[in-house]
């Protein structure tokens, strides 16, 4: 017997006037019980509890039993339809934004509701935060099976990647119906605005993504649309050089649980293979209860909590970002030739692929601030053209290089990063290409 059918049990006992009032009365002692030895019951709690044992003696009506009753139901947010009972080790958005979507057939219980004389009522224990986890309660091993890491896999998710989550989530609602597909990292998805752009495009771009995981997003729409007839292949002056999967930044790392998610494929990397079984491990037990599609219902849950970026910010360059720089300076300074190598031959079979598939090919290198190519390494944009050119000697596809186009800080978000400005400048040169 979980909590919900505990406390369902007994409550319906206890209203029930065709039963002895000292039937009745025994039914609610086993509520009481569990009201005393709660962690940190509310003085409300204990105040309704009281008030119910005072109505019994007084033989108060049914209709104010049952509005007492109806104020405990509520206070431990109880309800009838619950199929589980599931302990919370915090109260955060998380928390809530699992209330909002869940409480139709979950029974919630806060920490400081919990009975630890009444364990094995609770189906599961989860935690969806960085504090406690529930270690006090699991000396002997015996809910070990019962907790699940929420936390985990919100923080490799939607907590920790929101706008990662934000890209994909609008690339998802347009998928079926575009024309076009754009790829590349951030600075395409910000260049390539779809309210700009005429052609129907789903930009799949997304924050560090490499062509390596380009590719496998263009074959996964192809699979879901059979319609695209056009690619943009976005690319960084140094997209030949960068292997998400390789790169040291934990930050940066951890955004391969996302294309794990999607793909089942963190391309290079070997040192997280324990960490994505056990990512893997709770992300399935909590389908399991939530659904398949709950990180998606989460997203949309708790973007709520976040401020929306603002496209219409304007670059500063007084502004010293000391990290951009040492990033900008430092990078990419590596010889990297199985990189290279590797991001040329996919980058070929990519061409190759949506050539052979009919679909029309476009590379789209975008605009970059003055103090962004004052600080890059113009020998990384020479590779790059270098091969689109020799790659142009076997292949037919359009080249739009808007790298050396020099636009003022007005266009710009960031040292690197176009705003709603620079999109709609970008979207005139590109416009008249189609």
């Amino acid at each position: 017997m979980n909590f919900a059918t505990f406390y369902h049990t007994r409550i319906n006992r206890m209203l029930d006037e065709q039963l002895k009032k000292s039937d009745r009365l025994n039914a609610f002692e086993g509520i009481v019980d569990y009201v005393i030895g709660m962690n940190n019951a509310t003085e409300y709690i204990r105040s309704l509890v009281e008030a119910i044992l005072d109505a019994f003696d007084a033989d108060f009506s049914s209709n104010v039993l049952k509005r007492y009753v109806d104020e405990l139901s509520i206070a431990f947010k109880c309800n009838d339809d619950s199929k589980f009972s599931v302990v919370l080790s915090e109260e955060n958005y998380i928390s809530i934004s699992l209330r909002n979507l869940f409480s139709e057939y979950i029974q919630f219980i806060n920490l400081d509701m919990l009975n630890c004389a009444y364990l094995d009522m609770y189906d599961f224990f989860l935690i969806c935060g960085d504090g406690y986890c529930f270690e006090d309660l699991n000396v002997d091993g015996y809910i070990s099976t019962k907790i699940l890491n929420l936390h985990l896999i919100c923080m490799v998710g939607v907590v920790g990647y929101p706008l990662t989550w934000k890209s994909y989530m609008g690339y998802k609602s347009c998928i079926n119906e575009c024309e076009c597909l754009v790829t590349g990292m951030s600075y395409i998805r910000d260049a390539l605005n779809p309210e700009f752009i005429k052609l129907r495009i789903g930009n799949a771009s997304n924050s560090s993504q490499d062509l390596f995981y380009d590719f496998l997003c263009f074959k996964e729409a192809l699979e879901i649309n059979k319609n695209i007839k056009k690619v943009i292949i976005g690319l960084a002056p140094y997209s030949l050089r960068f292997d998400l999967s390789m790169v040291s930044n934990p930050v940066e790392l951890y955004r391969l649980f996302f294309y794990y998610r999607r793909f089942g494929n963190i391309h290079n990397n070997k040192s997280l293979i324990s960490e994505i079984e056990s990512y893997t491990y709770e992300y399935e037990r909590l389908r399991s209860l939530f659904g398949n599609d709950y990180e998606d219902k989460l997203y949309h849950e708790i973007c709520k909590y976040y401020g929306a970026e603002d496209e219409r910010n304007v670059f500063n360059p007084s502004v010293k970002d000391p990290e951009a720089e040492e990033r900008m300076i430092s990078k990419y300074d590596k010889p990297y030739e199985k990189t290279i190598a590797e991001n040329k031959s996919i980058l070929r079979q990519y061409v190759e692929y949506a050539i052979q598939r009919k679909v029309d090919v476009t590379v789209f290198i975008p605009p970059f601030s003055q103090w962004y190519r004052e600080r890059w390494d113009a020998s990384y944009r020479d590779e790059l053209i270098s091969y689109l050119n020799e790659l142009k000697k076997d292949y037919d596809y359009r080249l739009i290089d808007m790298s050396e186009v020099h636009l003022s800080d007005g266009y710009f978000k960031d040292f690197a990063h176009l705003n709603r400005l620079g999109a709609i400048y970008v979207a005139s040169v590109v416009n008249d290409m189609f």
